[in-house]
């Protein structure tokens, strides 16, 4: 074998890995990557929101694809819904009809939009660094680990970590 040292369940998954990474539908796969992160590396070594979120907000709702999810949110309930986007999928924290925070799977990654109320007031999350005056791209794209840092910002009420800023999003009318 080509790599003896390693025990087998590791070299099983090195295949999976070596696999899923020269397959052309690897962002289907996105999902089950995540899925198998969180269950193999130690929760002490995932990386770990710097904001801490409160343990329930009763006023927000989570939406997943159109569909209202039951329940309070909280940080790990917006964890699993996360969890499930996968591509063409979408996933909304709403505090208000014209208020919320809201992902999408793009590009190997996630785009992230903010409304603050209106169509006047709809933001794009672009990489801080960029400059002000470019437009944005569609391949502003995040890692799930940042998504999930924004979104634990936003559920505390937080401003949006400092690798990010928003950037005005002109609406088509």
């Amino acid at each position: 074998t080509i790599l003896p040292e390693l025990p087998d369940y590791l070299a099983s998954i090195w295949g999976i890995w070596v696999y899923w990474s020269a397959h052309k539908g690897r962002k289907d796969a996105e999902p089950l990557v995540r899925f198998l992160r969180k269950a193999l590396i130690p929760s002490a070594n995932r990386s770990k929101p710097l904001v801490r979120a409160p343990d329930a907000q009763t006023k927000l709702r989570l939406i997943l694809n159109d569909d209202y999810l039951e329940g309070p949110v909280t940080q790990e309930t917006i964890h699993d819904a996360l969890m499930r986007v996968g591509n063409r999928d979408f996933m909304i924290i709403e505090s208000g009809p014209q208020d919320y925070l809201q992902t999408a799977s793009r590009d190997e990654g996630y785009i992230l939009e903010v409304r603050k109320g209106g169509p006047g007031k709809h933001y794009q999350a672009v990489r801080n660094g960029r400059e002000t005056d470019a437009p944005v791209k569609s391949n502003d794209t995040f890692t799930f680990e940042e998504i999930s840092e924004a979104m634990s910002a936003y559920l505390a009420g937080s401003s949006m970590p400092g690798f990010l800023r928003l950037q005005p999003l002109e609406l088509l009318t």
